[in-house]
């Protein structure tokens, strides 16, 4: 799948560049828009975000509050700022069981790499289900990505939420959301989204319940999988970890919630 060369990453002293230059502008076709219309003044204010730099990063992390910041900083900066993570450019959140948390990991981890970056960060709700992602970021709940699977002729539903922040979400509430997800027709979808953004975090059901999100997985670069602390059996970890490697889908990460601080990041959990 085609993805957008040269990330860039906000400092202080300036911009600094990865090797790779800038990739042409991607082609707008019908699943795109419906994704992912960007204006000129979603551009203006992308502009705007980089110039306020550090400001965003302020407010983003009074949003969400001191005891969680400096751990999802940690998040964002292991999976998508050291070396070697650049071919990390859509990554899936899921819980290992039902819980809030996974959704607001993803919403927060989200925000915080858009005050890191440059390139362009999009947030999907995959929740075809229990949609989410909308209430925290205050937004209407469709159309959304269940539109962009069946037709790909709905109005535009990707909205910036925040500076250099796009929020696709759910839509319509889908009966069995495997079938969209095993289509060609997610893997258009998905290929759109890298070309529109650098950047894509993508909250799914719950895997460790959910065999969707086993199935969207396969057009991701790999699994951050969201366990709550003292709750959830190692087994049933484990059994989603086998999971993960039979389909051939990296596990990034696993993210440890319910802890102080939260949430944390433990690789080696499994």
């Amino acid at each position: 799948m085609a993805r957008r060369a040269g990330r860039r990453i906000k400092s202080e002293g300036g911009t600094l560049r990865t090797p790779a230059e800038h990739a042409p502008g991607p082609s707008r076709n019908a699943t795109a828009n419906v994704l992912a219309h960007v204006t000129k003044q979603d551009a203006e204010a992308a502009r705007d975000a980089d110039a306020r730099g550090h400001d965003g990063t302020r407010e983003v992390e009074r949003d969400m509050g001191s005891a969680h910041a400096e751990p999802v900083r940690q998040i964002v900066q292991q999976l998508f700022l050291m070396p070697g993570s650049e071919d990390r450019q859509v990554v899936l959140f899921s819980a290992l069981e039902a819980h809030a948390g996974a959704s607001a990991l993803c919403g927060h981890v989200a925000e915080m790499l858009a005050t890191q970056v440059e390139g362009r960060v999009c947030v999907v709700d995959a929740d075809l289900r229990q949609p989410s992602l909308h209430h925290h970021f205050g937004v209407s709940a469709g159309p959304g990505l269940a539109e962009a699977l069946n037709d790909g002729e709905s109005t535009s539903a990707g909205a910036e939420v925040r500076a250099n922040l796009w929020l696709v979400t759910a839509g319509s509430s889908v009966a069995d959301p495997g079938v969209q997800f095993a289509s060609n027709r997610a893997g258009q979808v998905f290929d759109d989204l890298r070309q529109q953004f650098d950047y894509v975090l993508v909250h799914a059901a719950p895997i460790g319940e959910r065999r969707e999100s086993l199935v969207l997985s396969r057009w991701t670069d790999g699994v951050v999988l969201v366990i709550q602390a003292n709750r959830t059996l190692h087994s049933t970890a484990r059994r989603v970890r086998d999971s993960l490697v039979t389909a051939g889908v990296p596990l990034l990460a696993v993210a440890l919630t319910e802890v102080a601080p939260v949430p944390d990041i433990l690789s080696r959990w499994l």
